[in-house]
């Protein structure tokens, strides 16, 4: 298993969303709230239903390359949201815990079905439009899932949450799901619950391998320290084997 800088663990597409999407990336570095005004942050929530496309977006912009995602969004949010695109969620990316990708945000994007995002896909300037994106952006993660049952999804600005990205090793697919499983009671004892899982994810990126992750993994800690709690806890130190032997990468982001 390849884990990469600042591991937590001791031994160490499918043309799915597209993406006018991004629109509000250039939000990405604003605060959750602004000091100088006193504006509390409020809950943020995401409900879907069934049938729904639910894709999770994570960008890494380009330096110089500012002209070009203004450009790609003028040209292709309208076009998005014409066909049902919309914007969910924003949150920001507190730190690469495990893993070499460092993106700016995680956004959260819905369409009413797979059809209305078959519109775009098949518009006569979405394959150029969708060229574009290295210009702007020197990686663009997406991970698209089409709902098997509704989904009511909440982020809370009392609480911090993280997201663990799984490879899974095609020779024991089985040990991650187990170390999953196995974990479940200690986190739950540390402050922390298993919020929502994607599991096998259509996955578009343009300067990564187009191998689809697993799973994606939130969960929601009552303590900023929850995740570092939970690396000490003899559950971890007993089980981690398991995630060592299960998964071919992983990533581990803090999100706020």
């Amino acid at each position: 298993m390849r884990i990469d800088n600042k591991s937590l663990f001791p031994h160490t597409i499918l043309l799915t969303l597209s993406l006018g999407l991004l629109a509000c990336t250039n939000d990405i570095s604003s605060p959750k709230s602004n000091p100088q005004t006193g504006v509390t942050p409020k809950e943020t929530s995401i409900n879907l239903s069934k049938g729904q496309l639910f894709s999770l977006v994570m960008p890494k912009r380009r330096e110089a390359g500012e002209q070009a995602r203004q450009k790609y969004y003028k040209e292709v949010l309208p076009l998005g949201e014409s066909f049902g695109l919309k914007r969910e969620a924003l949150l920001q990316i507190d730190d690469t815990l495990v893993g070499n990708f460092s993106p700016d945000g995680l956004i959260f994007y819905s369409w009413p079905s797979k059809a209305a995002e078959n519109k775009l896909i098949s518009h006569q300037d979405w394959p150029s439009m969708k060229q574009s994106r290295p210009q702007g952006w020197n990686e663009i993660k997406i991970y698209t899932q089409e709902l098997e049952r509704d989904l009511h999804l909440t982020f809370k600005p009392d609480k911090h949450y993280t997201l663990a990205v799984a490879w899974l090793n095609p020779t024991n697919p089985n040990d991650y799901f187990q170390y999953m499983d196995t974990i479940k009671e200690s986190v739950n004892k540390l402050g922390g619950r298993f919020i929502y899982k994607m599991n096998n994810p259509n996955f578009e990126a343009h300067a990564s391998p187009l191998i689809a992750p697993g799973q994606l993994t939130f969960v929601e800690w009552d303590t900023p320290d929850g995740i570092a709690k939970f690396q000490q806890s003899s559950t971890f130190k007993q089980h981690s084997h398991l995630i060592k032997s299960g998964v071919n990468r992983f990533e581990l982001y803090r999100l706020k």
